[in-house]
């Protein structure tokens, strides 16, 4: 291969180092689609694409590279952006299913709501989100296991303190 080969590669790491950000790409994806990151991935790599594609007929540089190397190497590029984003999701399900990789969570309103969103939480493991708690007005205990760690003034003091990632809201639209 010609050196402009590697020129083009360059190129593709410098757009992709600028415009991969603008998708959020480099962002958690935590409970996120598979669907809608393979989604953003194919968009951000598709306007690379487009802009090296771009450039390169303007300035009438195309005829120089091999269609067939291009077309293999755009592919494979998606192919292993791709394959890595999978990798990485299943890698951390399996850690965060293990108990690493963990998000520690309060939730605000333990009836009603409250309660099917700690049960959906519960249930999926994977995604690395640990209900430490409810607060609310209500002292009944919602989800076994799942505990009233006091009322609605005091869920500021407990997040500052115990270092909790998360607070949600849970509340019927007429308490908030």
């Amino acid at each position: 291969l010609s050196p402009s080969y590697f020129i083009v590669v360059g190129v593709v790491l410098l757009l992709s180092a600028l415009l991969f950000p603008r998708f959020n790409l480099y962002q958690a994806w935590r409970g996120a689609s598979l669907f809608d990151e393979v989604k953003a991935v194919t968009l951000a790599w598709a306007l690379v694409l487009f802009l090296l594609f771009t450039f390169a007929f303007t300035t009438k540089m195309g005829i120089n590279f091999s269609r067939g190397w291009i077309g293999t190497w755009a592919s494979l590029g998606w192919i292993a952006l791709i394959s890595g984003r999978i990798f990485l999701r299943v890698g951390l399900r399996w850690l965060r299913s293990h108990g690493f990789n963990q998000r520690r969570i309060v939730i605000v309103g333990g009836e009603g709501l409250g309660e099917e969103l700690a049960k959906r939480l519960q249930a999926s493991s994977w995604i690395g989100l640990q209900v430490e708690g409810f607060f609310s007005a209500c002292q009944d205990h919602p989800e076994p296991g799942v505990p009233i760690l006091g009322g609605l003034p005091d869920v500021a003091a407990y997040v500052e303190e115990e270092r909790i990632d998360q607070v949600w809201i849970a509340l019927p639209i007429r308490e908030q």
